[in-house]
Protein backbone atom coordinates (compact mmCIF):
# COMPACT_ATOMS: atom_id res chain seq x y z
CA UNK A 1 0.00 0.00 0.00
CA UNK A 2 2.74 2.18 0.87
CA UNK A 3 4.36 1.74 -2.42
CA UNK A 4 1.32 2.56 -4.40
CA UNK A 5 1.31 5.57 -2.55
CA UNK A 6 4.73 6.64 -2.94
CA UNK A 7 3.80 5.58 -7.06
CA UNK A 8 0.89 7.92 -7.39
CA UNK A 9 2.97 10.95 -5.06
CA UNK A 10 6.00 10.62 -7.97
CA UNK A 11 3.00 10.24 -11.27
CA UNK A 12 1.32 13.09 -10.08
CA UNK A 13 4.33 15.36 -9.70
CA UNK A 14 5.82 14.36 -12.73
CA UNK A 15 2.51 15.27 -14.57
CA UNK A 16 2.42 18.46 -12.61
CA UNK A 17 6.00 19.27 -13.94
CA UNK A 18 5.21 18.54 -17.39
CA UNK A 19 2.18 20.47 -17.34
CA UNK A 20 4.19 23.75 -16.28
CA UNK A 21 6.80 23.27 -18.84
CA UNK A 22 4.03 22.70 -21.11
CA UNK A 23 2.74 26.25 -20.01
CA UNK A 24 6.20 27.49 -20.93
CA UNK A 25 6.45 26.55 -23.89
CA UNK A 26 3.60 27.74 -24.65
CA UNK A 27 4.31 31.36 -23.30
CA UNK A 28 7.46 31.33 -25.56
CA UNK A 29 6.01 30.42 -28.49
CA UNK A 30 3.50 33.40 -27.89
CA UNK A 31 6.25 35.83 -26.91
CA UNK A 32 8.26 34.59 -29.88
CA UNK A 33 5.95 34.61 -32.59
CA UNK A 34 4.96 38.40 -32.02
CA UNK A 35 7.78 41.06 -33.48
CA UNK A 36 6.85 44.52 -31.78
CA UNK A 37 9.39 45.85 -34.66
CA UNK A 38 7.11 44.26 -37.19
CA UNK A 39 4.15 46.63 -36.65
CA UNK A 40 3.94 50.02 -38.56
CA UNK A 41 5.87 53.00 -37.17
CA UNK A 42 2.22 54.88 -36.27
CA UNK A 43 0.98 51.31 -34.32
CA UNK A 44 4.20 51.69 -33.08
CA UNK A 45 4.25 54.98 -31.74
CA UNK A 46 0.72 54.49 -30.53
CA UNK A 47 1.98 51.26 -28.35
CA UNK A 48 5.43 52.75 -26.84
CA UNK A 49 5.08 56.37 -27.43
CA UNK A 50 8.90 56.48 -29.20
CA UNK A 51 9.77 55.72 -32.58
CA UNK A 52 11.13 52.42 -33.93
CA UNK A 53 14.74 53.40 -34.61
CA UNK A 54 15.26 54.86 -31.22
CA UNK A 55 14.27 51.99 -29.52
CA UNK A 56 16.17 49.84 -31.70
CA UNK A 57 19.41 52.20 -30.56
CA UNK A 58 18.58 52.21 -27.29
CA UNK A 59 18.27 48.72 -27.23
CA UNK A 60 21.56 47.87 -29.22
CA UNK A 61 23.32 50.53 -26.93
CA UNK A 62 22.33 48.37 -23.73
CA UNK A 63 22.42 45.34 -24.62
CA UNK A 64 26.08 45.01 -24.51
CA UNK A 65 25.61 45.87 -20.72
CA UNK A 66 23.34 43.13 -20.00
CA UNK A 67 24.57 41.12 -17.49
CA UNK A 68 20.99 39.10 -17.17
CA UNK A 69 20.39 35.84 -18.88
CA UNK A 70 16.90 34.89 -19.32
CA UNK A 71 15.14 33.11 -21.60
CA UNK A 72 13.48 36.03 -22.61
CA UNK A 73 15.53 37.87 -25.04
CA UNK A 74 16.92 41.54 -23.95
CA UNK A 75 14.39 43.14 -27.18
CA UNK A 76 11.39 41.59 -25.47
CA UNK A 77 12.63 42.63 -21.85
CA UNK A 78 13.41 45.99 -22.85
CA UNK A 79 9.66 46.48 -24.60
CA UNK A 80 7.95 45.50 -21.61
CA UNK A 81 9.34 48.14 -19.74
CA UNK A 82 8.70 50.64 -22.39
CA UNK A 83 4.97 49.33 -22.94
CA UNK A 84 4.64 49.99 -18.78
CA UNK A 85 6.55 52.91 -19.06
CA UNK A 86 4.30 54.64 -21.69
CA UNK A 87 0.91 52.99 -20.04
CA UNK A 88 1.77 53.78 -16.55
CA UNK A 89 -0.68 51.67 -15.72
CA UNK A 90 0.02 48.41 -13.60
CA UNK A 91 2.86 45.77 -14.65
CA UNK A 92 -0.29 42.91 -15.21
CA UNK A 93 -1.05 45.02 -18.33
CA UNK A 94 1.81 44.13 -19.89
CA UNK A 95 2.26 40.43 -18.53
CA UNK A 96 -1.07 39.68 -20.64
CA UNK A 97 -0.20 41.96 -23.28
CA UNK A 98 0.39 39.46 -27.12
CA UNK A 99 3.64 41.09 -27.78
CA UNK A 100 5.32 40.38 -24.40
CA UNK A 101 3.63 37.72 -22.52
CA UNK A 102 5.25 37.15 -18.73
CA UNK A 103 4.71 37.23 -15.42
CA UNK A 104 3.67 40.31 -13.59
CA UNK A 105 7.16 39.43 -11.39
CA UNK A 106 9.34 38.91 -14.13
CA UNK A 107 7.86 42.28 -15.56
CA UNK A 108 8.40 43.80 -12.15
CA UNK A 109 12.18 42.76 -12.23
CA UNK A 110 12.59 43.57 -15.69
CA UNK A 111 11.44 47.29 -14.96
CA UNK A 112 13.97 47.90 -11.99
CA UNK A 113 17.01 45.95 -14.22
CA UNK A 114 16.27 47.99 -17.36
CA UNK A 115 15.95 51.03 -16.07
CA UNK A 116 18.99 50.58 -14.31
CA UNK A 117 20.91 49.85 -17.58
CA UNK A 118 19.29 53.25 -18.78
CA UNK A 119 20.22 55.64 -16.05
CA UNK A 120 23.68 54.04 -15.83
CA UNK A 121 24.75 53.74 -19.12
CA UNK A 122 22.46 56.56 -21.05
CA UNK A 123 22.33 58.84 -18.20
CA UNK A 124 24.09 61.67 -20.67
CA UNK A 125 21.69 61.02 -23.30
CA UNK A 126 18.13 61.70 -21.01
CA UNK A 127 16.63 65.16 -21.22
CA UNK A 128 13.21 65.53 -19.80
CA UNK A 129 10.79 68.47 -21.20
CA UNK A 130 10.63 71.24 -19.62
CA UNK A 131 7.67 72.82 -20.61
CA UNK A 132 4.32 70.34 -21.58
CA UNK A 133 4.65 71.39 -25.34
CA UNK A 134 8.26 70.01 -25.92
CA UNK A 135 7.74 66.34 -25.75
CA UNK A 136 8.86 65.41 -29.15
CA UNK A 137 12.12 63.11 -29.31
Amino acid sequence: MEEEIIAFYLWAKKLEAEIRNAQRRNLRCLRDREDPFALDENTFRGFFRLPKSFCWDLIQGLKPHDSRKFGISFELRFISVLYFLSNGSYQSCVGSGHFCAMSQASVSRNINYICRLVVEHKHSELAFPIRLNKTTI
